[in-house]
């Protein structure tokens, strides 16, 4: 009696124990240019995500790099302790600081054409109940601008 309770207490830790989907990107909104002192730039703006789990996770961290038209531009890092809600969107505002002089060599292009091509490759520490995984992403979305 005692193995056939431990196979099945152990079905369960293996069926609860899931790994967690990586939240998804679901793109930037209110983008403002902030600051232009000295040979950075300050942008502010509104990331968008989805948790496509079916319960909550917790979003410890996100290392990424961000790329406008093929373009390294920043490395951007949060360490946080984020709790999302199971099925639903959720965003956050944040700050990114740029290197001045990577922005206008993509300003001509992004005035002809009136949009930016943005990507955010890297990866995310999603788990729950202590136990954490990191998930990789690579995501890109079209950004219109306008002047």
């Amino acid at each position: 009696m005692k193995k056939i309770a431990s196979i099945l207490l152990f079905g369960l830790l293996i069926w609860g124990c899931k790994k967690p989907a990586g939240i998804e990107f679901r793109g930037i909104k209110n983008i403002k240019l902030a600051d232009l002192s000295g040979d950075t730039a300050t942008v502010f703006g509104t990331l968008n995500f989805f948790n496509p789990n079916k319960y909550s996770i917790q979003l410890k961290k996100i290392d990424a790099d961000v790329f406008s038209n093929g373009q390294l531009l920043t490395h951007y890092n949060l360490d946080t302790s984020l709790v999302i809600p199971a099925d639903t969107t959720f965003s956050f505002s944040t700050m990114l600081r740029f290197d001045r002089n990577k922005i206008f060599n993509n300003i001509a292009d992004a005035f002809l054409k009136r949009e930016v091509l943005l990507e955010v490759k890297g990866k995310t520490k999603v788990g729950r109940s202590g136990i954490f995984v990191q998930i990789p992403f690579d995501v890109s979305t079209k950004q219109s601008i306008r002047f």
